[in-house]
């Protein structure tokens, strides 16, 4: 975004109690890695994103995207 020079960025926490935060990309053979890109590969988008968040006393939200390329 373009701001005026003076203006300072504020901080604003948008989730709290987060115990964990975990994202996943699924490789063109339907598999699931943690790190994208893949060493090694000339994959340029994965065909999946799949994230996970775990909420303390709420439990885990798991959410799948399709990526379309």
């Amino acid at each position: 975004l373009d701001r005026a020079p003076p203006v300072q960025p504020l901080e604003s926490p948008m989730l709290t109690r987060v115990e964990e935060f975990r994202v996943r990309f699924m490789n063109a053979s339907g598999g699931w890695v943690d790190i994208w890109p893949i060493p090694g590969s000339n994959e340029e988008l994965p065909k999946g994103v799949e994230i996970t968040l775990t909420l303390k006393e709420r439990g885990a939200y798991t959410r799948r995207f399709l990526v379309h390329g």
